[in-house]
C-alpha cells in the first residue's frame, strides 16, 4: 500500500491525520508532502494550524463528493 492510500485511509476511516500519527502509525516523515500530492489529483484537504505550528489535516468531504459526481458523470456521457 502506497503512502498515500495509507493517508486516504486513514482520513475515511478517523476523520483527520497529524504528521506525529503519520509517523508513529505509518512511518511516514513528510506527511504534508503526501497531503500535497493527493490535493494535486483532485482528493482535497484542508489544514487546521495550531498556535504550535502543528497542523492536522481534514479531508474536504464536499470537493471529494463533486469530484465523485463528476467523474461517475462523466462515464454516463461516454457510455451513453
Amino acid at each position: 500500500m502506497t503512502q498515500a492510500e495509507k493517508v486516504v485511509k486513514h482520513l475515511a476511516k478517523y476523520g483527520s491525520i497529524t504528521s506525529i500519527e503519520a509517523i508513529g502509525l505509518y512511518r511516514i516523515t513528510r506527511l504534508a508532502a503526501v497531503i500535497h500530492k493527493l490535493n494535486k489529483v483532485g482528493f482535497l484537504t484542508f489544514a487546521n494550524y495550531a498556535e504550535d505550528r502543528t497542523a492536522t489535516y481534514f479531508p474536504d468531504r464536499s470537493a471529494i463528493v463533486q469530484n465523485i459526481i463528476r467523474a461517475n458523470l462523466g462515464k454516463e456521457l461516454v457510455t451513453r
